[in-house]
């Protein structure tokens, strides 16, 4: 990517930096989608187990994603793997990702009652790909 900076009001300055395609030099396949899956990669997270959040047609990382998160007026192609959502303004997405935070509590809230020390840890890797997390209009996982 190049940096390119540009005189303008800060209220507008974000809006008119990620929107125009044209205003982003990449490598031929490199794209945030392209960024995304290698971010995951790294960290050996599965990308469709994540929550993205995006408000331009730049942002084709929501195709890879588990649960995408429609930000703003923009009817967006890409819809998350899982369930989509969209949402007004990036404010209700604050309030989106706490909701998410609290369920994400309960559910090891759960886990913690059937063995304590199950409290802070992370579902085994094999049940993260399998669990259908955000289906069926539910946003948790299922409880076994």
């Amino acid at each position: 990517m190049i940096f390119l900076l540009v005189e303008a009001e800060e209220d507008r300055l974000m809006a008119y930096q990620h929107t125009k395609r044209s205003n982003f030099v990449t490598q031929a396949g490199v794209d945030k989608l392209f960024g995304a899956q290698e971010a995951m990669a790294r960290l050996g997270l599965d990308l469709a187990q994540c929550v993205g959040a995006g408000d331009t047609p730049m942002d084709n990382f929501l195709k890879g994603v588990g649960l995408a998160v429609q930000v703003g007026p923009l009817d967006l192609e890409f819809h998350g793997l899982q369930q989509t959502v969209r949402i007004g303004n990036s404010l209700e997405l604050g309030e989106l990702l706490f909701r998410l935070a609290d369920l994400q509590r309960g559910i090891r809230a759960c886990r913690s009652q059937a063995d304590p020390a199950l409290r802070f840890a992370a579902p085994p890797r094999e049940r993260r790909k399998n669990a259908p997390g955000v289906s069926r209009g539910r946003l948790s996982e299922p409880f076994e």
